[in-house]
């Protein structure tokens, strides 16, 4: 029963972080909406900033959205074997002459094609 009970509590204890969560996307996704449509209307104003706050509040979180108890900056990643993990992705570079690492970085994206020129650089 402590078991259950101790599920249910961090079931509880998430959802409030998923609506957040849910709520950030939503503003930021219509903020950015406001923002190109005032850009192609050639409008510089200040109205994107605070565009769709009430239809933010009303997003729910998805439905198959999820968060993890004991690590919430990690990310759900497809990985080499086909699986689903609870991960991070990181990189590093390697001077070539001497084998020692001069760069390397952390991050929750998956895609690491992304970060191959600012780590040489």
């Amino acid at each position: 029963m402590r078991r259950r009970a101790a599920r249910l509590a961090k079931i509880r204890e998430a959802k409030p972080a998923l609506e957040a969560e849910a709520e950030a996307e939503a503003r930021q996704a219509t903020r950015e909406r406001a923002e190109r449509r005032a850009t192609d209307r050639g409008v510089d104003d200040d109205t994107a900033p605070g565009a769709g706050a009430g239809a933010a509040r009303k997003t729910p979180p998805k439905p198959k959205a999820q968060s993890n108890f004991t690590d919430l900056d990690s990310k759900i990643m497809l990985t080499g074997d086909g699986a689903f993990h609870q991960c991070y992705n990181a990189q590093a570079v390697v001077d070539e002459k001497h084998q020692g690492i001069v760069a390397a970085d952390v991050y929750t994206n998956a895609a690491d094609a992304g970060k191959l020129m600012p780590m040489t650089e």
